[in-house]
């Protein structure tokens, strides 16, 4: 019994091994690129102007109920197209 308990551990010491060496073989292998050519490219330090588009659902990681006074005796701007309208302007009734 204690003989195949020593073998067993054994097997097991040289199959573990064996996989530490694959694995750091493999890191170590420089794979070639496409056209056989190092990627260079010029590196500047600066602002990141970071844009990304995608669809889907944004959810908040903290939420928070915004509280403000009202401003100009508690009348709002309506938005037309993507800017607002200055206070004070008259703006056509919107039809649904």
């Amino acid at each position: 019994m204690k003989r195949r308990r020593v073998i067993a551990w054994g097997l097991f010491v040289v199959i573990f091994v064996g996989c530490i060496g694959i694995v750091a073989a493999a890191r170590r292998a420089k794979l070639p690129s496409a056209d056989g050519e190092i990627p260079v490219s010029e590196v500047k330090r600066g602002d990141l102007d970071l844009q990304v588009v995608a669809t889907g659902e944004l959810r908040a990681t903290h939420t928070g109920t915004l509280i403000a006074p009202p401003v100009g005796g508690g009348a709002l701007n309506y938005a037309t197209g993507s800017s607002l309208e200055p206070y004070g302007v008259q703006i056509k009734e919107l039809t649904h």
